[in-house]
């Protein structure tokens, strides 16, 4: 898609690294379902999610109204939550703007015996951490419970974990310290510990993460010594005007997302991770 040449002031704070903005290239987009796979029992609820994503970043949430159950005597569909009715398989066929996909449902009769959470690879400060919980059924049938299951922390001053609907199955670290997550779905209940590597990073810029038509999303990308940048807009605490202030992960697109008509130089966009602190001019034509 075109876009406009987009630049950006970096202010004179003392942990900002003047780096050049750049626009990472255009990915083919892909649809995709979350749970990719489900598993439940007659009478439970499951919640169905379908996002269009570009590369890593979600282009839009896609609506259900064209999802089919393949046995609606098995499962039915009613708005965005799958309802088992009765023990067996089908499939669940989403389909969208020329995209197709099919997603495995089985309906088991045993009960719950247990949850649990994958293992959580050691993240960086800031970075966006994908959440899975899966509970396992009596007859070793696994369901995904990752958008039902209530998520927490034990030490919310370390680990940041919204738990709406929309940003269930994700958490960021918002300090270089050990923190405990906790997952619940009914009586059963998950915990595991998240340690985040390489300490604080040396240093963040704030520039142009995407764009998508006529709204740019910019982002803070940290850097650490031994080389590596991550993008750690779901961590910030950011600030800019017009918006109060708020986490990244917080939205769907983490970071400052706006129109072009009101991106302008003297307009600072400002990320806050632990003790580091970097902003940013927002300015396009």
């Amino acid at each position: 898609m075109p876009r406009p040449l987009v630049l950006l002031l970096l202010c004179g704070c003392a942990q900002t690294l003047g780096v050049p903005p750049s626009i990472a290239p255009a990915a083919q987009p892909s649809l995709r379902a979350i749970p990719s796979a489900h598993g439940l029992r007659p009478g439970e609820r499951r919640t169905v999610r379908a996002v269009l994503e570009e590369g890593s970043e979600r282009i839009a949430a896609i609506p259900l109204a064209n999802a089919t159950v393949e046995h609606p005597e098995v499962a039915v569909l009613e708005g965005d939550t799958l309802v088992g009715v009765v023990a067996g398989t089908t499939t669940l066929h989403l389909k969208h703007d020329g995209y197709a996909l099919d997603v495995p449902i089985i309906v088991t009769a045993a009960e719950p015996v247990s949850l649990s959470i994958n293992k959580v690879i050691a993240p960086r400060l800031g970075e966006r951490i994908p959440l899975q919980a899966l509970v396992r059924y009596a007859d070793d049938t696994v369901g995904d419970a990752t958008l039902d299951a209530d998520w927490s922390t034990t030490t919310s001053a370390r680990l940041f974990v919204p738990n709406t609907p929309d940003t269930r199955g994700a958490a960021v670290a918002i300090q270089p310290k050990q923190a405990t997550l906790v997952a619940r779905l009914g009586e059963l209940e998950a915990r595991t510990e998240i340690v985040p590597a390489f300490g604080e990073p040396s240093g963040i810029h704030v520039r142009l993460a995407w764009a998508h038509g006529d709204f740019r999303r910019f982002g803070a990308f940290a850097h650490w010594t031994d080389g590596e940048t991550r993008e750690v807009s779901a961590g910030c605490l950011w600030r800019f005007p017009g918006a109060a202030p708020f986490r990244g992960l917080e939205h769907a697109q983490p970071g400052p997302w706006i129109p072009v008509s009101t991106v302008s130089w003297d307009r600072i966009a400002t990320c806050e991770l632990a003790a580091t602190r970097a902003s940013g001019s927002l300015f396009a034509h």
